[in-house]
């Protein structure tokens, strides 16, 4: 079994909108300012988000975090009532929002201060630099605006921690962004290293994620034989599923399920064209097609369906040649364990 009775955690994409064209981005495309996936812009509906935390089996979810793969939870038009139907269910649980900051009007975080500060939500805002450099990865977002708005919500009582990727960049501006958000009121300031850094060796990470989203990305134009030997398994190599460690659901802002967002990505990311057919070839053909859609089934019939209750805990004691259940490419590259 994939999941117990009842889940940890939910990760949830409000909204696959964003203002911004992000280099990192699965919405990005070859590193292109404005290309962008042919992606049809879609919020999740209410009835959707009523229903998630109406269901049984959220009842003792501790954490929701509101992301996702491709847009701002902000973007949302329902943002605000999705927060008041999150606590209204769930009263004492922690809610992470991630987001670059500066969607929405300052009165929109003026309030989101003062109606929530008495929960446990907090809000990731994502800048990485300051006014000269911020841009230079979140390509599309205006500085004054997120300083506004990050003001407006702080003034106001609410719990904002400051997230910084450490590009080369911007890496020298660590100390005066820390000096800022101190003097502004965020309760945090986080250093993280870019997930890119390493992608192609000897470059800077936005020249790495560059070349790695194009020529060097070793499987973006492989074959499926290709990419099969590229991912089929070595050795001792096992994986250890961090969905079922941390008991957790991604629900995308189309209404599908899956067990984190590295395979909610499958299909939106053209990049991953190949390691998509092979996901898709060997569940959604062998189900249904909306097997995993809230739009058909509730969240606990969701959990119970085959794929989430054995096929996919099987899989991962499989290679990804297997004729039969293989083993699906993205659980080997994130969720590999050489050492168990």
């Amino acid at each position: 079994m994939l999941y117990n009775a009842y889940l940890k955690s939910l990760h949830i994409e409000l909204s696959s909108h964003c203002n911004a064209s992000c280099l990192g981005c699965s919405r990005t495309s070859e590193f292109s300012e404005k290309a962008h996936l042919p992606i049809s812009p879609k919020n999740l509906e209410l009835e959707n988000i009523k229903n998630i935390f109406k269901d049984e089996s959220v009842k003792k979810v501790d954490w929701v975090y509101l992301c996702g793969n491709l847009g701002d939870p902000l973007a949302s038009p329902l943002f605000k009532e999705a927060l008041f139907i999150i606590f209204e269910h769930l009263p004492k649980t922690r809610v992470s929002v991630h987001t670059n900051g500066s969607i929405g009007s300052q009165s929109l975080w003026r309030s989101l201060g003062s109606e929530f500060k008495d929960y446990n939500l907090k809000i990731v805002f994502s800048i990485d630099g300051l006014a000269d450099t911020n841009h230079q990865y979140r390509v599309g977002v205006p500085w004054n605006a997120i300083m506004a708005n990050a003001k407006a919500y702080i003034d106001n009582g609410g719990h904002a921690i400051w997230k910084f990727i450490k590009f080369p960049h911007s890496s020298h501006q660590i100390t005066e962004a820390q000096r800022i958000s101190q003097e502004m009121g965020f309760k945090e300031f986080q250093i993280r290293e870019p997930y890119d850094q390493d992608r192609v060796p000897g470059k800077s990470s936005l020249e790495s994620i560059k070349e790695f989203k194009s020529e060097y990305r070793p499987y973006k134009d492989a074959t499926t034989s290709e990419l099969l030997r590229h991912f089929s398994k070595k050795g001792k190599e096992t994986i250890k599923c961090q969905a079922k460690e941390a008991q957790q659901i991604y629900i995308d802002s189309f209404g599908k399920a899956y067990p984190c967002c590295w395979l909610g990505n499958l299909g939106l990311d053209r990049r991953s064209i190949r390691e998509s057919e092979l996901f898709f070839r060997h569940v959604t053909k062998k189900y249904a097609p909306n097997f995993n859609s809230l739009y058909h089934f509730s969240l606990s019939e969701i959990l119970k369906h085959p794929w989430f209750s054995k096929s996919l805990v099987d899989s991962l004691d499989n290679d990804i040649e297997d004729p039969t259940n293989p083993c699906i490419p993205t659980c080997l590259k994130h969720c590999k364990n050489q050492s168990r």
